[in-house]
């Protein structure tokens, strides 16, 4: 009687013990993208938002050096300045990559028919900060042609409203589970 059962567990292994290396490459990618993420740190050559002069994405004069460009990695850590919203008037022109709560608690609305499309990733939240991203109403879209990583060792959130539209080659949410909240809400 014990033989069939000895059997099954020893077929139980063998089975796991197959998966086992796809298993360890997925997470392994997982982890290596997840790195390339939280790699990013702000530098001089980056778009920092200031609020300077209000919640305007379109005003250089609330960016540290002008309003973003294709080759620019933006960082959104206003630290009680106001916030940036991109409003409709045509695409914002593309970025690089985006971050949002990278330093400080940070958020970003994209409404009205705006729309943003950055060629690399995109992180909401990151270790000790709250971040948000809101894109609200018909027309309004963020495309990430890169991964999203939503709450990475911080509390990230990312609401796509009221019609709007939102694209990623991946999205993480929630990077480490005891001290991220990472949320996706699709309304």
């Amino acid at each position: 009687m014990n033989e069939p059962t000895n059997n099954l567990q020893h077929d139980n292994r063998n089975r796991a013990g197959k998966n086992a290396p796809s298993k360890r490459r997925a997470l392994a990618t997982a982890l290596l993208a997840c790195t390339a993420l939280l790699a990013a740190a702000p530098a001089e050559a980056d778009e920092n938002w200031t609020g300077a002069n209000g919640t305007n994405w379109f005003d250089p004069g609330n960016w540290s050096t002008g309003v973003p460009g294709s080759s620019d990695t933006v960082f959104i850590n206003p630290a009680g300045a106001a916030r940036p919203v991109i409003l409709s008037g045509g695409p914002a022109q593309p970025i690089a990559h985006m971050y949002v709560g990278f330093i400080n608690n940070g958020d970003l609305t994209i409404r009205d028919g705006a729309i943003l499309t950055n060629s690399g990733n995109g992180g909401v939240g990151y270790p000790g900060t709250d971040g948000i991203v809101t894109v609200t109403g018909q027309g309004s879209q963020w495309t990430t042609l890169g991964g999203v990583l939503v709450g990475a060792q911080g509390n990230g959130v990312l609401r796509i409203l009221n019609g709007a539209k939102g694209s990623a080659n991946y999205v993480i949410v929630g990077m480490v589970a005891s001290s991220t909240l990472g949320e996706v809400l699709v309304d």
